[in-house]
């Protein structure tokens, strides 16, 4: 339903911006760890999926998993030549936030914007994360940020595989299948 609701006035995602302080130590080298870090993480997530369009329109689209997401794409560093002050950050998501993600492609964002203005320990950076609402809610997102930071309590995943679009039935078989319910 959020997925039909979505238009270029009403983009249907849902986003956090987290500013994060960094030793001074670690200054240099802090965007790409985290980048590194939420990538690492992506796969504990419900993010790495695309939606897979149901033949003919005869049935829900399905989401699968995106086993060739592009990383880059998704996971991004953006460079400014000052370091950015809470003014800044704030234009910056007003410049994005009417963005639609593509449907086409796993529907997350996390835009990591360095350098920010020093804080109270150092300098900053912050992660801007936007997801399709579609995904998860207000309280979900909550969770997946803690899935994008947190250490795992255990090795499994905590969302349930999805299957490929390989493992998905013949497009004669699905529409078959969707006349017959």
């Amino acid at each position: 339903f959020l997925i039909l609701l979505e238009g270029d006035e009403t983009p249907m995602h849902i986003g956090s911006l987290l500013v994060l302080d960094v030793p001074e130590a670690e200054r240099d080298t802090a965007a790409e760890r985290l980048r590194d870090h939420v990538i690492s993480r992506l796969a504990r997530t419900p993010l790495l999926r695309t939606l897979h369009p149901a033949p003919m329109g005869f049935d829900s689209d399905v989401w699968v998993r995106a086993d060739d997401a592009d990383l880059d794409r998704h996971v991004v560093i953006h460079r400014a030549d000052e370091p950015m002050d809470d003014r800044d950050l704030h234009a910056f998501i007003e410049a994005h936030v009417m963005q639609r993600l593509d449907l086409s492609q796993p529907p997350f964002l996390v835009q990591i914007l360095d350098p920010v203005a020093d804080g109270e320990h150092g300098g900053r950076i912050a992660m801007y994360v936007r997801v399709h609402h579609s995904l998860t809610d207000g309280v979900g997102f909550q969770h997946l940020l803690g899935l994008l930071s947190d250490d795992p309590d255990s090795d499994e995943p905590p969302v349930a595989p999805l299957p490929s679009v390989e493992e998905l039935p013949s497009r004669h078989e699905w529409l078959r299948a969707s006349l017959d319910e």
